[in-house]
């Protein structure tokens, strides 16, 4: 029976003694998860800022592009223009040459 006794309380303290190793790999977990919880939000915060910024940047492309293309239309009607007159100004020197001749 002493033996029996003696068995009971050497598995209790075994358990006893687990239930403390589990208790202290509980806390550990939990302080890892809160850090990686409190790196996880810093890592979104970063990742927001840096899409706000690249959103910011890509505006900033597209009204420089938008410009760029208003510009060249403006440079494309401005070449119309020339060589409208151009032509204007050689059908008139041709009629002037053929006046002349």
């Amino acid at each position: 029976m002493h033996s029996r006794k003696r068995d009971f309380e050497r598995k209790i303290e075994e358990l006893e003694d687990r239930i403390g190793t589990l208790a202290e790999e509980s806390d550990t977990h939990s302080r890892k998860n809160e850090r990686l919880t409190r790196e996880n939000q810093d890592l979104k915060r970063q990742v927001d800022t840096f899409l706000s910024k690249e959103d910011r940047t890509i505006a900033q492309y597209e009204k420089i592009m938008d410009q760029l293309k208003s510009e060249i239309k403006d440079k494309e009607r401005h070449c119309h223009t020339i060589e409208t007159t151009e032509a204007y100004a050689r059908q008139e020197t041709s009629q002037k040459y053929k006046d002349l001749i």
